[in-house]
């Protein structure tokens, strides 16, 4: 770098900080040779660190939060290999072979490897270990990546590996920073690169009480006012987008074949005629609508009004400041308008409002511990010790503050703190507090950087409709899709390697899951059947009381919940609704379940899990005789002997 180049207007430098201020419009491939190591705080969308990599004289892979932004860039950059599931720009499945032939093929270029979270292992086993030594690692959007690691556990793995190469050879890269609690991280040098005069945005704000009603009476009124121009609409909602179209379509307001959502593939059928993927840079429809999977890194050379719709009755649908900014990154060219419409959030619980990094922090080291004492009393009982894996999982499973894990375990299944879902509840716990609590505050926030030129409240009295039905007959073909792949299933390999096939969706996953926890001690058949006659992703209430009778029907006599449940409970005596609901509060106490029962007619309930019974007199009382302890008559196929426990939570919930 040549800091004598006039776009460089200023350059400061400190032990663990550097700050560039460049000419505005100065793209960073004008500036360095290098992308920085370390942190890279570009502050702006569209400077061009990617490309400055990609161009760059030393071998790299750079890490893309989705698939789409990875194999647009590779499709862009001759010379590239893309490693990830199929696209419209690259059709075929790259191979392990492939990714080595890349690697060994000769030539005085360097390599340049455009990968996806999920691919990453992939590809640095392809290499192998001289990879921390020739080549440098980049992470795109690391702020996706932190935001998105509660639903792709891939996401933090990637820092894993990062944390592998040597700190000259990795950098972090976003525009939009979240902060970092890993403590690993507060030694990575940090550049900030900004623009002489920051790049401010012209927003129109539109607070409402129906945020789905106001939205749509605006995208109206943009297209009656703004004929032939495009509408890009951001609403991280399936459901909302697909309403919105719906309710365009039936209106006339818009020719069906020029309305598209851009989604992931996951949800392509939920979506159905609407569907659509980016095939160039241009918007696909008159009116396009994209969800979270189209947020960061792609580019779009066209003008176009933006409309964000944010919702903040569900933390998945609040936009963020620093959300709201990306969105708007996406055109190249400058947008035609800028329009947010949102509401406020719910009264705030104490979940959100008494929590800070250093509890997070500290619920999960205690989460951990818990883990390590079932481990060590397990590691030398011959009966538990096969349980470890599983109680891991659970356990990290369950625990959870808002919808994040604080703990995860790592490619070792070893757990470790999830500082990047710590980071993710920091941020949706602060979007919570300052953005959405009134009608001024995101006015307030936006207003610091950018120029708000109007502000409108909106009492939109039109309702938007949802297809449930439609949503009714996806669940249902799901999981006859789900179970016909099941039937060709015959080990714990093929259902792994079901359960990472990204083209699945995640309802059919779900229903995987469900019968990989079972198969090895319940008849197929019987399971499959009582998957296709029980699981409602809806309503999971019907499957969770077969579950939980499945698996205390198939516990070994000798184990401890069993044991506990025939002490008090004897095949051919009656037990009165009081006497049931005193007994299996003494079974939860002892197995130190904690929960514990208030009703007897619910406690009946629970208990012909367990018990098949008739129904008899007893002292002249309505009394359960037990029959058997197979209500079900489940077939079992193997006993299970370790900690797997019914859990009264998810039979109650």
């Amino acid at each position: 770098m040549d800091e004598r180049n006039p776009k460089i207007i200023e350059v400061s430098r400190g032990e663990s900080t550097s700050t560039y201020i460049l000419q505005n419009g100065a793209k960073l491939g004008e500036v360095f040779d290098f992308l920085p190591a370390g942190i890279v705080n570009k502050t702006e969308t569209g400077i061009g660190a990617t490309t400055l990599e990609l161009n760059s004289e030393r071998n790299s892979i750079i890490v893309e939060p989705i698939r789409v932004t990875a194999s647009r860039k590779a499709k862009k950059t001759p010379g590239s290999l893309y490693v990830g599931s199929p696209t419209p720009e690259f059709n075929q499945k790259v191979t392990n072979d492939k990714i080595k032939a890349y690697i060994d093929s000769p030539g005085g270029k360097h390599k340049k490897l455009i990968v996806v979270a999920d691919s990453l292992p992939r590809v640095i086993e392809a290499i192998g270990e001289n990879v921390y030594r020739d080549y440098f690692l980049m992470i795109d959007e690391i702020d996706a990546f932190q935001n998105d690691a509660a639903f792709r556990g891939s996401m933090e793995k990637s820092l894993d590996y990062y944390k592998k190469f040597p700190q000259t050879n990795r950098a972090l890269v976003t525009a939009t920073p979240l902060g970092f609690s890993d403590p690993e991280l507060e030694h990575e040098h940090q550049t900030i690169i900004q623009y002489e005069t920051p790049v401010g945005r012209d927003i129109a704000l539109i607070y409402t009480d129906n945020v789905s009603g106001s939205a749509f009476d605006h995208i109206k009124e943009q297209l009656q006012t703004n004929p032939g121009q495009k509408i890009a609409i951001a609403f991280n909602s399936v459901t909302g987008c697909r309403g919105l179209a719906q309710k365009l379509e039936k209106d006339r307001v818009v020719s069906p074949a020029e309305i598209k959502i851009l989604c992931s593939t996951s949800s392509e059928e939920r979506v159905g005629k609407y569907f659509a993927e980016l095939t160039n840079e241009q918007l696909p429809g008159q009116v396009t609508f994209f969800t979270s999977a189209y947020f960061n890194g792609f580019d779009l050379d066209e003008r176009y009004h933006l409309v964000s719709i944010s919702d903040p009755t569900s933390p998945i649908t609040a936009l963020s400041d620093h959300k709201l900014k990306q969105i708007a990154g996406r055109s190249r060219p400058g947008l035609l308008s800028e329009t947010v419409i949102y509401g406020t959030s719910k009264e705030l619980p104490e979940e959100i409002t008494a929590v800070d990094e250093k509890s997070l922090i500290s619920a999960a080291v205690d989460e951990i511990k818990a883990i390590e004492c079932f481990e060590m009393n397990f590691r030398n009982n011959p009966v538990l010790k096969n349980s470890i894996k599983k109680i891991r999982e659970l356990v990290v499973e369950r625990t959870r503050h808002l919808k994040y894990s604080l703990v995860r375990l790592d490619a070792d299944g070893k757990p470790q703190i999830s500082y990047f879902n710590v980071d993710a509840c920091l941020e949706t716990i602060r979007v919570n507090k300052e953005v959405y609590q009134d009608a001024v505050s995101l006015k307030d926030l936006l207003g610091k950087n950018n120029n708000i030129i109007g502000f409108h409240v909106s009492h939109s009295k039109t309702a938007i409709k949802h297809d449930l039905k439609k949503d009714g007959e996806i669940r249902k073909r799901n999981a006859e899709e789900a179970i016909n792949l099941l039937r060709t299933t015959n080990s714990s390999a093929q259902l792994s390697l079901l359960l990472t096939d990204p083209t699945l969706p995640e309802q059919q996953k779900k229903i995987i899951r469900e019968y990989e926890a079972l198969y090895q001690f319940i008849d197929g058949e019987q399971l499959l059947e009582s998957l296709k006659n029980h699981y409602n992703p809806g309503d999971a209430r019907a499957w969770n009381t077969f579950k939980s009778a499945a698996i205390f029907a198939a516990y070994d006599e000798s184990h401890p919940f069993k044991q506990r449940m025939n002490r008090h409970f004897k095949v051919g005596d009656r037990y009165t609704p009081e006497q049931i609901l005193k007994r299996l509060n003494a079974v939860f106490e002892e197995a130190h379940l904690g929960t514990k029962l208030d009703s007897p007619v619910i406690a009946v309930r629970m208990f012909k899990l367990f018990y098949a019974t008739v129904v008899k007199r007893k002292s002249g009382k309505r009394a359960q005789e037990v029959i058997s302890d197979n209500p079900r008559k489940v077939t079992v196929t193997m006993t299970i002997k370790d900690l797997t426990t019914f859990d009264p939570a998810r039979f109650l919930g």
